[in-house]
Parts: structure tokens; sequence; C-alpha cells
């Protein structure tokens, strides 16, 4: 019995060390709200985040959200649907 209380335990802390190694790593969060850009976790770069403004305020957005994400050596920007 205690054997198998060590083997799931060893199997659960594999998994978790898998998802923990493979999950994105979130470099910022940009929210918009009622056409208001906050950034609501980590620090985003003042120039992009005076270019996002801009473009929140020239398409009349209310709603959506950015999210720059890091993959090992590379980054992406997600940008939810109402974002042109």
């Amino acid at each position: 019995m205690l054997e198998r209380c060590v083997i799931l335990a060893l199997i659960a802390g594999g998994v978790v060390l898998v998802f923990y190694v493979i999950r994105p790593g979130m470099v910022f969060i940009m929210k918009i709200r009622t056409g208001a850009l906050e950034v609501s976790r980590g620090k985003a770069p003042r120039g992009f985040v005076e270019d996002c403004e801009s473009i929140v305020r020239d398409f009349n957005l209310h709603r959506g959200t950015i999210i720059r994400v890091k993959r090992g050596r590379t980054t992406l920007l997600r940008f939810s649907r109402n974002i042109p």
C-alpha cells in the first residue's frame, strides 16, 4: 500500500513539473474596460502601451485583452477577437 502511494505521489509530481515547464509564461496582460486601457499584470513597454491606447481611441474599443506570452525564446502577442 505504501509503495502505491509513493508511486502515485511521484507520478503526480511529474505531471505538475511537466505542466510547469510547458505552460506559457505571461509577461504582461493589458485589459480594455469601458474604453480605457490598463496594464493589469506585469510591465509593458511605454511605447507599446501608448500605441495600444491610440488604437483603443481610434477604433472606439470598449472591451478587450492583450496578452504577451513567452514560450522559450519566442514571444507571442495574443489579442481578443474584437481588437483589429
